[in-house]
């Protein structure tokens, strides 16, 4: 009798351990399975428009910069500018510039000049409340012949 009662004993102490050790799996297996839904970094976007001012080859740019998925206004951020021709790569000394926000949330405004008209690509690094490279294309000062029009910007990313 003193060999069943142990029996019965070591079957009920297994089938406890075995119920904590399958609960203990469950629960690794869910949490491995688990992943949380990851965040897309904020991504920028930027409308620009440059104008002529009084002094040749200089161009005063206005930028809107918002997110790209929200269309939100972005302000607060630091706007480095570099400009280089895609048609002649690194042949241009451009000094980079730093666009300054205005009053209207996510507007800045920068002035570049610039070694001679034409199709210009324009690298804004962005830092503040995120970080982004967004490149724009500017025809300026002529060449209709881009297609592009003068002083409108298109978006490349």
């Amino acid at each position: 009798m003193d060999i069943i009662k142990a029996l019965i004993e070591f079957i009920k102490n297994l089938a406890v351990r075995i119920s904590i050790k399958t609960i203990i799996l469950w629960v690794a297996v869910c949490f491995t399975l688990y992943t949380p839904a990851k965040t897309e970094p904020l991504r920028a976007n930027a409308d620009v428009q440059c104008g002529e001012t009084s002094v040749p080859l200089q161009y005063t740019c206005a930028i809107q910069l918002y997110e790209r998925s929200s269309g939100k206004p972005i302000s607060g951020a630091e706007i480095l500018i570099n400009a280089d021709m895609p048609d002649m790569p690194m042949a241009h000394n451009i000094r980079p510039v730093i666009a300054m926000e205005n009053e209207t949330l996510g507007s800045y405004r920068a002035t570049i000049l610039l070694e001679m008209p034409g199709r210009w690509m324009l690298r804004l690094t962005i830092s503040g409340p995120l970080r982004d490279i967004v490149v724009v294309e500017v025809n300026l000062g002529g060449d209709s012949d881009s297609g592009i029009p003068p002083h409108q910007s298109h978006k490349h990313h």
